[in-house]
């Protein structure tokens, strides 16, 4: 088996947003908290109060917050149709190659 940097598989995402811009009525809000329940709360964009990172339909999400505490969410294109937003609590990985997702995700 040949190891290879985490850098040579994936991407940081790092672009965010101002939740109240958006012309949306709804947004998925992947943040600490909707990780307990393992679903994103569903909310009003005007209600969150701080920039977010714009999320793409899959990606990988790993906490930045206490790393003696592993919180690692895998994002599906089918939890939710429309804008997704992530708490800048976790790191956004998106893979160069979609169908290495579930490797990168183990």
């Amino acid at each position: 088996m040949e190891l290879v940097e985490l850098g040579e598989l994936c991407t940081l995402i790092e672009e965010r947003v101002e939740p109240k811009n958006l012309t949306c009525d709804e947004v998925a809000l992947y943040s600490i908290p909707a990780w307990m329940e393992y679903r994103p709360e569903i909310v009003n964009p005007i209600s969150i109060k701080s920039s977010k990172f714009l999320l793409p339909k899959e990606a990988i999400l790993v906490s930045r917050l206490n790393p003696s505490t592993h919180r690692v969410w895998r994002i599906f294109p089918e939890e939710f149709e429309g804008v997704r937003l992530g708490s800048t609590e976790w790191a956004v990985i998106l893979p160069n190659e979609l169908s290495s997702l579930p490797y990168i995700h183990c």
